[in-house]
């Protein structure tokens, strides 16, 4: 698929407590779809998770309901 925008969704202690280490997290994504030519067209979005988990299932569930 050729999304515009896509969220990627997080979760932990090292990426939420850590000063500064989303900014570089993201920071490097950004640089990333730059060096490929993306940085105009297309963007990549991290996002905090809370309960993940029960993010995930629901996701997986819709994913398996959406090939039936």
């Amino acid at each position: 698929m050729q999304l515009e925008k896509t969220t990627v969704s997080f979760n932990g202690s090292v990426i939420e407590k850590n000063p500064g280490y989303l900014e570089n997290c993201q920071r490097y994504i950004t640089e990333l779809l730059q060096s490929q030519g993306y940085a105009k067209t297309r963007s990549i979005e991290l996002v905090p998770a809370k309960e993940s988990s029960l993010i995930g299932a629901a996701v997986t569930l819709a994913c398996i309901n959406s090939e039936a």
